[in-house]
């Protein structure tokens, strides 16, 4: 079974087992959040052109709660970068 989000928002899954109907409930919260923080943590502030470097990247939900790891590869991020105009 799949279960797609209409909108944000925090739902209470509950099931139940018919052919076990002594079997206990089982239930589970959800929260559907869009990203409500994000924090980018980098080895330095500064690379020069033609570099690389790692960026770590943190996801907040609507809650203040990291995102498990899990979620990440769902999610879709994009960079942009502009140049400072610092000259040697």
């Amino acid at each position: 079974m799949f279960i797609y989000p209409r909108s944000p928002g925090t739902v209470e899954l509950t099931i139940e087992d018919f052919k076990l109907p002594d079997a206990p409930l089982a239930k589970a919260v959800i929260l559907v959040s869009d990203i409500s923080k994000l924090i980018l943590k980098t080895p330095r502030s500064l690379i020069e052109q033609g570099d690389q470097m790692n960026v770590h990247l943190i996801a907040y939900d609507s809650q203040g709660i990291e995102f498990d790891a899990d979620q990440y590869p769902l999610m879709t991020f994009a960079i942009e970068t502009e140049m400072t105009g610092v000259r040697r």
